[in-house]
């Protein structure tokens, strides 16, 4: 990449970053009436508890998309891919839906990857991830979890897995990139798709992940002195992320993901604060990801540099 381009994608990646914590400010700022309460109604240990599972969690997405970079073309530092990650990830609470994507994919441009690859991968992970959410919520039907509330819409969510999965097979998926060719064709004409075999494999490495944000929600629930059964509790947490981020217009589906994991389990008042706890304890997560991992990651340059 020549020093010009590398300076553009320096600046565009860096500049959605701000602007997404500039949007997580606003957010915090918004609900602080909302957060006093939860911190006095609530015990701070379960918060702490649901703070780290959440952080581990996304440390994993992050770590299996760096995964699928260097499956498409090349591997990063896990300091630097844990940065391009959680500093990409800020655009998701920017209005309209792609600034996640452009995040992530100029941030990993800058490290050196190749805009195709970059891009391609950070669609792979995003995608991969939510099957992986789908997939759990077939399986807490499959353990015999039931809604306390709507089920309609975690049927719907569960169905989403299998014709997922079908998608991803890779004639499929070099269709499609072929139809995108005809409109970025410097960037996507010489892209070849994973095999089926490393596509379900990025979703299987990613089934713990929503194993731990479904600890992070049932650290909050009983932080709140709410007890519920943990499958069915991992079903409603599932399909509420799943439905968030299908509805793109919404940044970082705010609204749409409380909506529906109240929905989904019932008992609207209590579950729409447990519902609320949980989404400021995942905002919190990509603010210290983002701040930890860049602090981190200028640590390292500096060590780097020539006394």
């Amino acid at each position: 990449m020549t020093s010009s381009r590398k300076r553009v994608s320096s600046l565009l990646g860096g500049l959605i970053g701000l602007v997404g914590l500039g949007f997580v400010v606003r957010l915090m700022l918004r609900e602080r009436d909302a957060i006093a309460q939860l911190a006095a109604d609530g015990n701070p240990w379960w918060f702490l508890g649901a703070l780290l599972a959440g952080l581990a969690a996304m440390t994993g997405i992050g770590l299996t998309w760096g995964v699928i970079v260097r499956d498409l073309d090349r591997p990063l530092p896990t300091t630097e891919t844990l940065r391009s990650y959680f500093v990409g990830q800020l655009g998701k609470y920017v209005p309209g839906g792609v600034w996640a994507v452009m995040g992530r994919g100029e941030w990993a441009t800058r490290a050196g990857v190749r805009r195709g690859p970059a891009y391609l991968s950070t669609l792979l992970s995003i995608v991969t991830t939510y099957l992986a959410a789908s997939s759990m919520v077939a399986v807490a039907f499959i353990l015999g979890a039931r809604p306390l509330g709507s089920a309609p819409l975690a049927v719907a969510v569960a169905l989403l897995a299998p014709a997922g999965l079908l998608a991803m097979h890779p004639r499929l998926f070099a269709m499609a990139l072929r139809l995108l060719a005809r409109f970025r064709r410097a960037t996507t004409a010489s892209l070849v798709p994973p095999s089926w075999s490393q596509s379900m494999g990025y979703v299987a490495r990613q089934l713990p992940t929503w194993l731990l944000i479904t600890v992070a929600t049932w650290g909050v629930a009983r932080g709140l002195g709410v007890d519920v059964d943990f499958p069915v509790l991992m079903l409603a947490t599932c399909t509420s992320w799943v439905a968030g981020f299908l509805f793109l217009p919404t940044p970082g589906g705010i609204g749409i993901r409380e909506a529906v994991f109240v929905a989904v389990l019932g008992g609207e008042g209590v579950m729409a604060g447990v519902a609320l706890g949980a989404r400021l304890v995942f905002v919190l997560v990509d603010a210290i990801g983002a701040g930890g991992t860049s602090a981190a990651a200028t640590r390292q340059m500096r060590e780097r540099e020539p006394a």
